[in-house]
């Protein structure tokens, strides 16, 4: 039961770092990377802007799926080894050996389930990091591209 009840806290751990730590700065970064493209029109030459423009949508993408992805967190999900079911059947238990198995099978679906939930945070990681690397890219272009302007005139 002690076992169980650290995986429970453990998933709980990980739904509210998700939460916490990703979906609003996810989706701050998000709406930067949407909006900078709007202010590169006076970028010269014409496949600089292009350019900034096309990271900076790839930087949207990536930082929007990273926003859906933490967002998707907040689902309700499955815990085992919990709730009144799991009482009456803990009740119920004819042998300690049924008992031991029964509750080894409900720790190993709660381990399974927060194994996919780092999966789901990794992936948030990951495609915030894709998105960051996108939208840098396109700053160091964009403001490479307006030194050029003010050196070169």
């Amino acid at each position: 039961m002690r076992r169980l009840r650290e995986e429970h806290e453990h998933a709980e751990k990980l739904d509210e770092k998700t939460i916490r730590l990703l979906a609003v700065p996810t989706l701050g970064l998000a709406l930067l990377a949407v909006a900078g493209p709007l202010f590169v029109g006076d970028l010269n030459p014409q496949w600089l802007r292009y350019t900034v423009v096309g990271f900076g949508t790839l930087a949207g993408a990536y930082l929007l799926d990273a926003a859906y992805l933490a967002l998707n967190s907040m689902r309700v999900q499955t815990l085992f080894g919990f709730g009144s079911q799991f009482l009456l059947d803990l009740q119920d238990a004819e042998s300690s050996l049924w008992l031991r198995r029964y509750l080894a099978k409900d720790l190993w679906s709660q381990e399974q389930m927060n194994h996919r939930r780092s999966i789901r945070n990794e992936a948030v990681y990951m495609t915030l990091r894709n998105g960051f690397l996108a939208i840098s890219i396109a700053a160091v272009f964009a403001v490479s591209g307006l030194i050029a302007e003010q050196v070169c005139g």
